[in-house]
């Protein structure tokens, strides 16, 4: 009997490959899908309202994880991919979208655990280690349920002009931070503002109540600092008041926050990057004003004329709740078309600044146009008015606007060949856990077994039992403490059915799985 175990654990383990040799499992084809494109925000500490870095996560979410891929709900991606792309897509490839279908679907089991990648790790710390601008708002105490839109103003404290080169947003609580504009100004009106509300900062729903606020970064989950090409950097005038207008989530009441700034500073000579609305609801619309009538859908137009060669590196559209789509390109002088951005469904909350792979180059003469649609009847789920009534433009949640900022620079020879896609130095705040070395003996075993694992550093464990399709059987500890160096614990199995099963351990810090045969 003795020598014939080894024949009977190779058969078994061979009959579970060719399972999934047939069958997509979460261990090698949907966990490194979800680590890829979903746990930025579905971790424990993110946006998302369920994180998606276990088996048990993924399975107890399956079929809502399938419906809102299905739908295009999920990833958040406005940006339509047939139109044009841009840097750090969030979207599934369609061989991606059918493992999923097929999983889901089938017996959406576990897999082999040595197949399964390291989970990941979601850290706070910046990626831009010395940054020489660091700014970081008050701590704030949301106030309510619903969407809040704060702004807060912040001195600079830079007495020269100085380029900004890169830069990131660092969320104090990525729990309810959605989104975060920095704007910086000149001016006294946002200093003003603030000075009329109480608290932290003041509340301001489109920009930051000031004309003269000059967009200089944009945050939302998942992004990665921005660096600019070397060379190249926006102005941060001196003495500017950088403002952070922060997006927190519905259902943040009583939650604190303290989101940070940071950035790379240079002096020049620098090849300036502006960031200007070129299409906008003041001057260049050609069937304005921008004025939607009650229970109509209005689709309003935008053109604007290129004065010089322009080379142009991010674009941002903007409009508000009742903003259903919006579609920029341009016709160069010889005729040939550009695709800037296209936005099939606008969703006010996932709106962004987009980096192009590469620079667009946008000759002399130029025409920039925009158009967008409007829905305001009963029909939009997010028309602020029940009824709906006629929408003006202003910054006001009831109001609207329709705006498109560029990023762009005058044009120097060779930047048709200018590369904006990610470098290394672009790097996540994903950190990898260790992989523990987890064993059993004896394996194969009848009523009890001994379990041992080494732990670097004293620190709670967790350790389950999964049976051969991924399913949760039971706990054999919870939050335990354990000493650092090697760890045993005693297996009892008498209640166990007969077959192939998984232990997985897992820490804060660390990982470790192995399989088990019940005899």
């Amino acid at each position: 009997m003795k020598k014939k175990l080894p024949v009977l654990f190779l058969l078994l383990f061979g009959a579970l490959h060719l399972i999934e040799a047939h069958n997509p499992v979460w261990t090698k084809d949907i966990a490194p899908i979800l680590f890829k494109h979903c746990t930025s925000c579905h971790n424990q500490s993110g946006l998302a309202p369920f994180p998606l870095i276990s088996y048990d996560d993924a399975y107890f979410n399956r079929y809502s994880i399938l419906s809102s891929i299905k739908n295009g709900k999920m990833p958040p991606w406005p940006p339509d991919p047939n139109y044009s792309h841009f840097v750090f897509e969030r979207r599934l490839s369609a061989d991606e979208i059918h493992l999923i279908e097929e999983w889901v679907g089938g017996a959406a089991s576990y897999g082999n655990p040595i197949d399964a990648p390291t989970p990941p790790v979601f850290s706070n710390a910046p990626a831009i280690a010395t940054p020489q601008l660091s700014l970081e708002i008050p701590e704030y105490t949301i106030s309510s349920n619903k969407d809040v839109y704060r702004c807060f103003p912040i001195a600079s404290g830079v007495n020269v002009d100085k380029f900004i080169t890169a830069f990131e947003c660092v969320p104090g609580n990525a729990s309810v931070v959605h989104h975060v504009l920095v704007y910086a100004d000149t001016a006294k009106t946002v200093l003003t503002l603030d000075a009329r509300d109480p608290g932290p900062g003041y509340t301001s729903f489109g920009g930051v109540g000031s004309n003269s606020a000059v967009q200089i970064g944009a945050w939302v989950p998942g992004s990665r600092p921005t660096f600019y090409p070397k060379g190249m950097g926006q102005l941060l005038a001196k003495n500017a008041t950088v403002i952070l207008q922060v997006h927190y989530a519905p259902g943040s009441i009583g939650k604190k926050d303290r989101t940070r700034f940071l950035a790379k500073l240079e002096s020049g000579p620098m090849r300036r990057l502006e960031t200007l609305p070129l299409l906008n609801h003041l001057f260049s619309l050609t069937n304005g004003p921008l004025v939607l009538p009650a229970n109509q859908i209005k689709t309003i137009k935008s053109q604007f004329r290129v004065p010089i060669q322009g080379t142009v590196i991010a674009v941002a559209p903007h409009m508000h709740l009742l903003g259903k789509s919006i579609k920029v390109w341009g016709i160069t002088p010889k005729k040939d078309t550009l695709k800037v951005i296209r936005i099939n469904n606008w969703d006010f909350h996932w709106q962004g600044s987009y980096l192009f792979p590469k620079a667009m180059v946008i000759p002399l003469g130029t025409t920039v146009y925009g158009e967008a649609v409007y829905d305001n009847t009963e029909n939009n789920f997010d028309n602020p008015n029940t009824p709906p009534k006629e929408v003006r433009v202003g910054e006001a949640t009831t109001d609207e606007m329709m705006l498109v900022y560029f990023t762009f620079a005058a044009y120097q020879l060779g930047d048709e060949n200018l590369v904006l896609a990610p470098s290394e130095v672009t790097a996540s705040r994903e950190l990898k856990l260790d992989k523990l070395d987890l064993k059993i003996a004896p394996n194969p075993v009848r009523d009890q077994a001994q379990i041992s694992f080494t732990l670097p550093e004293a620190e709670a464990i967790w350790i389950d039992v999964f049976d051969a399709q991924g399913r949760w059987m039971r706990s054999l500890a919870a939050n335990q403490q354990s000493a650092a160096g090697l760890n045993q614990q005693e297996l009892k199995l008498v209640d166990l059915a007969s077959g192939n099963y998984f232990l997985r351990l897992r820490t804060q810090k660390g990982y470790g799985s192995a399989a088990l045969i019940k005899l």
